[in-house]
């Protein structure tokens, strides 16, 4: 697979380094069991459009690089079906600024920026959220702990919710990476940017922005995979951050953080990064 950002380096150190700006950054007071994620086609002037594709299908899987375990998670959008997007009660907008690149790092952060260990994740139907993207975050310490876990892997478990998780053995990785993928899963969108929505009433979403024409061709090497999840189309995906499955190698409680906000970040040159604030200290039942 070919990233735009291919310099591990840059991957791992500028995003590492990576604030938001003051201006790009939402920080609220009330506490979210998630941030619904939309996308969009760019309409070229930083405003949310009238209308977003739909999502049809999501995987996660492990890959190796330069001896980390590291976390994808890949998005299959229906560019061909249209869903009005409800602007009511919007009380304001956060524009990434301009990008091209084919991923984005989604980290986890307290309200000071301090980011904190990603240790794995799965995908599933949520009987209340639909589908859902479980990112595993170890409150405990900050990225950067030893690659080359032996433990790293996907597990299954039959019968259970989640069905399949990723572990990545008790590395402390930064990130999830995204991707969006058509509906055959063969061929990668370049996201353009990406648009925080805020309601009045203190919800907060994720609108991502793509270029839908011509995507290349994509190919992606892995260490490990679980099953695609597909479902009916839909216009958001629910991103929760959550405590570790007890059966993980850093073991939690699987229970939610709440989520405050979240800030657009750019790492290098063009690597489009996503911090969700989360509140370490609360947990939803």
């Amino acid at each position: 697979m070919t990233e735009v950002v291919s310099s591990q380096l840059l991957e791992e150190q500028a995003n590492e380094l990576a604030a938001p700006a003051p201006e790009l950054e939402y920080i609220g007071t009330r506490e979210l069991l998630s941030l619904p994620t939309l996308i969009a086609k760019d309409p070229g002037n930083g405003m949310a459009p009238s209308e977003t594709f739909a999502w049809t299908a999501a995987e996660t899987i492990q890959r190796l690089v330069s001896q980390g375990h590291k976390n994808y998670s890949y998005w299959r959008v229906n560019v061909a079906e249209l869903l009005p997007l409800n602007l009511t009660n919007l009380s304001r907008q956060i524009y990434s600024g301009k990008f091209s690149t084919n991923n984005c790092y989604w980290n986890a952060v307290n309200k000071t920026g301090q980011r904190f260990g990603i240790v794995g994740e799965d995908f599933t139907i949520d009987s209340t959220l639909g589908p859902t993207l479980r990112q595993y975050v170890d409150i405990s310490k900050p990225p950067g702990g030893p690659s080359g876990s032996k433990k790293a892997q996907c597990n299954s478990l039959p019968g259970r919710i989640p069905s399949c998780y990723i572990d990545s053995g008790g590395e402390e990785r930064i990130s999830v990476y995204l991707q969006f993928l058509d509906i055959t899963g063969t061929k990668v969108y370049q996201i353009t940017g990406g648009i925080t929505l805020i309601y009045t009433d203190g919800t907060v979403a994720l609108l991502f922005l793509i270029n839908p024409s011509n995507p290349p061709n994509f190919h992606s090497d892995q260490l490990c995979a679980c099953p695609v999840v597909s479902f009916p189309a839909i216009q958001d995906i629910n991103w929760v951050e959550t405590s570790p499955l007890s059966t993980n190698t850093v073991p939690g409680n699987y229970r939610p953080y709440g989520t405050l906000g979240a800030g657009w970040a750019r790492a290098g040159t063009n690597a489009l990064v996503l911090n969700q604030v989360i509140d370490p200290t609360y947990q939803f039942p």
